[in-house]
């Protein structure tokens, strides 16, 4: 029974291995789906950012021409202004140029206002393009190594899959279907003891049969977790 043990051991741990490296080459896609999606999510953020600079743009374009419409305003009132000999036409004109400058003044303040807000949001939009830049190559470089990885964990898991047959060899039918059965529904089939504890769900062992375990003559299943116990010092002697 102790050399049925020794190959069920060597079963699981080979059978853990594979499921690592199986476990490992289906996350690749996945962590690069990841990083694209992240990617996507900072170019949605840049196009919003880039649509905010637009519109401050335009605002400026907009302050600019009124600021234009105003000079052109007050250079024909100033030029008229020159022919004026009536004192209450000049008075009105006077007036009436103080309040063009005032719009004037006011546009100007306000394109100043917006061409340090467009400033700062080409820095914002300039920033966001390195950071998604810097991601692309990131992505590309993670596809190369992940190209790469790919094929050597498939190489690996495909002699891993042809060796399992061999440690197949000799083992009982029935323990086997034991042991799979357990695997599919556990995780792993086997549970290291200890302290006369089983350390696949931390519950004690009755000590009669944790000491049995040391010459085992027979399966001893865990009375709480059903997993298959062994004592590991005992199943390594030879």
């Amino acid at each position: 029974m102790k050399d049925q043990l020794i190959k069920l051991l060597a079963l699981q741990e080979h059978d853990i291995q594979l499921q690592e490296m199986q476990k490992e080459k289906a996350q690749i896609p996945s962590e690069l789906d990841s990083m694209k999606k992240d990617v996507q999510e900072l170019e949605n953020i840049l196009a919003k950012e880039e649509g905010n600079l637009q519109e401050l743009e335009g605002w400026k374009t907009e302050q600019e021409d009124f600021l234009k419409e105003e000079e052109q305003r007050i250079q024909k009132r100033m030029q008229y202004l020159d022919g004026v000999s009536n004192g209450k036409e000049y008075f009105d004109l006077q007036k009436e140029l103080d309040n063009h400058r005032k719009k004037a003044r006011d546009h100007e303040s306000e394109i100043l206002k917006l061409m340090e807000a467009v400033d700062d949001r080409k820095k914002v939009v300039d920033d966001r393009k390195a950071q998604i830049e810097r991601f692309r190559a990131q992505i590309e470089k993670k596809e190369a190594e992940s190209t790469g990885r790919i094929a050597e964990l498939t190489a690996r898991i495909e002699k891993l899959t042809g060796d399992r047959i061999g440690l197949l060899e000799g083992l009982d039918k029935r323990l086997l279907r034991r042991f799979e059965f357990l695997a599919s529904r556990k995780g792993i089939a086997m549970a290291k003891a200890e302290g006369e504890m089983c350390r696949g769900c931390n519950m004690g062992i009755p000590p009669q049969k944790f000491n049995s375990l040391y010459n085992p003559t027979e399966i001893y299943e865990c009375p709480f977790c059903g997993r298959i116990l062994f004592i590991e010092e005992a199943l390594r002697e030879q």
